[in-house]
Parts: C-alpha cells; structure tokens; sequence
C-alpha cells in the first residue's frame, strides 16, 4: 500500500505536469472506447492521446510529448 505522502507526492506531481480534460461521450460509447482498448491492449488515456498526437501533427501542430516536457 502507498503512504499518504507518496500519495500526496503523486498528486502534486500530476497536478505540476498534466492538465486535465474532462471528455463527455454518448451513453453506450465508453464501453465501446473501453472494450476496443481492452482488446487492444490499450489505455483508454494513452488511446485518446495517441488520436491527438496523430491529428495534430498531422496538421502540422506540436503536440508536447513526455519526453519533451520542461
């Protein structure tokens, strides 16, 4: 089990380092979203971040990567 300061190190990490999105989709799509994932192999984060990585860039946007980051 993780300490409450481990705990309190991680949210304060996440909170420096990420923003957070809230995503809405329509009833019956997150079981969709998730069981694709699933049967993937993928996170359902990592898979929303990888279409954006690829749209963006594909547009000619930069999109910052973890190894990027300050």
């Amino acid at each position: 089990p993780r300490s409450e300061a481990q705990k309190r190190a991680d949210k304060k990490y996440k909170a420096k380092a990420y923003d957070d999105i809230r995503l809405r989709v329509l009833k019956g799509n997150k079981e969709l979203l998730q069981a694709y994932c699933n049967d993937n192999g993928l996170s359902v984060n990592g898979f929303i971040n990888t279409l954006i990585y690829d749209k963006l860039t594909e547009d000619g946007y930069q999109f910052i990567t973890r190894d990027e980051q300050p």
